[in-house]
């Protein structure tokens, strides 16, 4: 690295520009800072670097620093000043990158240094949403103990912990029900729960945790299905018997779902119906 700077302060000393561009628009800054390479970042800032500029996508070198989760970096671009809330074309600021990418560190320095946590991107998706849309824990705890909105309604209407149950993150489910996340919460796409998802989806772990902590079994979507519809139709047996424990869940009329499996050949799922006397004769 001190041969390269070393290029990079001769370049600089006989007037190439410091913010040249490549053909995606990257500079010299924004390549630096994304890859965490503090001494070149001092060294450009030196020579005039501008901190805004941004690449094709609209992002700055903060909001790649961030991104990529270079603290240091971060740090030397906030003392001259750069801008914390620098939106890029999707509407994402550096505090967003750096939750949605897992990076704690980030996070909570950024969070130190006053960024705002409830900045939506063009979906509305805020930095807590982006975290547990990926599932970093530790990065929607940070968020959640500086006062994020855990209802906060990104992309389809979905909250935090819709997107955690979606892609099957267990731990973030856990983390966001504790921290009073609304358990009955339907999406605005296809009014869906999050135990419709986790048993549309086949994913035991988070059903089971679901029922636990008192969803509701019965809720229906905007086609009229249930979570037991969707476990039935799609084949998954383990999330059927557990829904079917469920006192409520034995109160629905369940020859529709009988109906929905047979159509969908879950033979094994209507056997499993019948044998729980689950169906109204």
């Amino acid at each position: 690295m001190g041969a390269f700077n070393g290029l990079v302060e001769v370049l600089i000393s006989v007037g190439v520009d410091v913010d040249i561009q490549d053909r995606s628009g990257r500079r010299p800054l924004l390549g630096a800072a994304g890859n965490g390479h503090e001494s070149t970042v001092r060294l450009l800032l030196e020579g005039g670097a501008d901190t805004e500029l941004h690449d094709s996508l609209g992002r700055t070198p903060l909001s790649w620093a961030a991104g990529n989760g270079h603290v240091e970096t971060i740090k030397l671009l906030r003392s001259v000043g750069a801008n914390f809330e620098a939106k890029d074309s999707s509407g994402r600021t550096p505090l967003s990158w750096a939750a949605g990418n897992g990076h704690e560190a980030a996070v909570k320095l950024l969070l130190e240094k006053g960024a705002i946590s409830e900045a939506g991107d063009s979906s509305g998706s805020t930095p807590l949403v982006w975290a547990a849309m990926n599932g970093h824990q530790a990065a929607a705890e940070a968020l959640l103990r500086k006062g994020a909105k855990i209802g906060a309604e990104g992309n389809l209407g979905r909250t935090p912990l819709l997107w955690a149950t979606i892609n099957g993150h267990q731990a973030t489910v856990d983390i966001l029900l504790r921290n009073g996340a609304n358990i009955n919460v339907a999406d605005e796409w296809a009014g869906r729960t999050p135990l419709s998802w986790a048993a549309m989806n086949g994913d035991q772990a988070i059903t089971k945790l679901l029922l636990e902590k008192g969803a509701k079994g019965e809720a229906k979507d905007i086609y009229g299905h249930t979570p037991l519809s969707w476990a039935a139709m799609n084949g998954h047996q383990a999330i059927v018997e557990l829904l079917l424990n469920v006192k409520a869940q034995r109160q629905l009329d369940i020859e529709s779902t009988v109906s929905l499996a047979s159509i969908s050949g879950k033979s094994a799922i209507v056997e499993l119906l019948l044998k729980n006397d689950a169906v109204k004769r």
